[in-house]
């Protein structure tokens, strides 16, 4: 696990570790059920939630696939690696065995995040020339310059994720276009910075929704199946709240589809709809065991 820890630094790894008990069990079937009730709860509001998967998982769990077969899919890497800290072969391979998994079990992958949302120009071409639709990789600040959790939500986003955390990627790389996760994320709220409540998870969503609505833009909500029975009553409230602000919500691959249709690329949201909401959760592990491939594969 020696990228995890330089990806989210030795604090946040070793607390993650102490957490995973809780969260997990050695069966799937406590983190199963989370993603279950999340794609119920998207369905509630006639969309799905997004979900890019660590193909590795599904032939670790091959009924896994039941769960989330009413998700929009992405592929998450074959192993959950960083795509910039292996030389392009290893990229190529993986991704690769990640397609052929899919394939294989008969799931259909509109897009891809890299792992640790890490990627660069190569991970990109690659992505592209297997005919992906859209790439989730990159990030953007979705909190205001004055909200009083953005400088420490860029503190750690620059701790974990490494690098420019607000650099924006590339609107399209055609015909891949780029959505990129809006921070904070789920892990950054509740692991980084202790924000645990309906209440105060609201309160943040409330804030980067109004901001998504200001700009007319597209707020990616990043929400791990580990943590949604933490989150789903801000969850709710957020739909409802988008909704009745005109707020259009919708998975990556048709947030993708409608920005590749649209008249030049234009971000113009269908229908009258004056911003987009999308809910993502990448799963990457549904069980202890999972950890322990990752340290075995070092």
């Amino acid at each position: 696990m020696m990228v995890e820890t330089l990806r989210k630094g030795v604090g946040g790894t070793v607390h993650r570790a102490s957490l995973l008990p809780v969260r997990y069990g050695i069966r799937p079937d406590r983190i199963g059920s989370r993603l279950w009730r999340m794609i119920a709860m998207m369905a509630r509001w006639e969309t799905k939630p997004t979900i890019p998967i660590t193909a590795s998982v599904l032939e670790r769990h091959p009924g896994l696939w039941q769960r989330i077969r009413d998700a929009d899919l992405a592929v998450h890497g074959y192993q959950h690696i960083s795509y910039v800290d292996i030389p392009l072969d290893e990229k190529r391979a993986d991704l690769d065995a990640a397609c052929r998994v899919f394939s294989k079990i008969g799931l259909v992958a509109g897009g891809f995040r890299a792992p640790y949302l890490r990627a660069d120009q190569e991970t990109f071409d690659l992505v592209r020339n297997r005919g992906f639709l859209f790439d989730s990789s990159c990030t953007q600040l979705a909190l205001p310059a004055g909200h009083p959790l953005t400088n420490p939500v860029k503190q750690l986003v620059a701790s974990r994720y490494g690098g420019d955390p607000i650099a924006p990627g590339p609107a399209v790389h055609p015909p891949l276009v780029e959505l990129p996760v809006s921070l904070p994320d789920d892990e950054i709220l509740i692991d980084g910075l202790g924000v645990r409540s309906t209440t105060g998870l609201w309160h943040v969503f409330e804030a980067m929704m109004e901001m998504a609505s200001s700009t007319g833009s597209h707020l990616v909500l990043q929400v791990h199946p580990e943590r949604f029975h933490i989150c789903a009553a801000a969850l709710e409230l957020l739909i409802e709240r988008a909704v009745d602000a005109g707020g259009w919500l919708t998975p990556l691959s048709g947030a993708a589809a409608w920005v590749v249709r649209s008249p030049g690329g234009s971000q113009r949201w269908p229908d009258g709809h004056s911003f987009a909401l999308s809910i993502t959760g990448d799963l990457d592990a549904v069980s202890i065991g999972d950890f322990a491939s990752r340290i075995w594969r070092k």
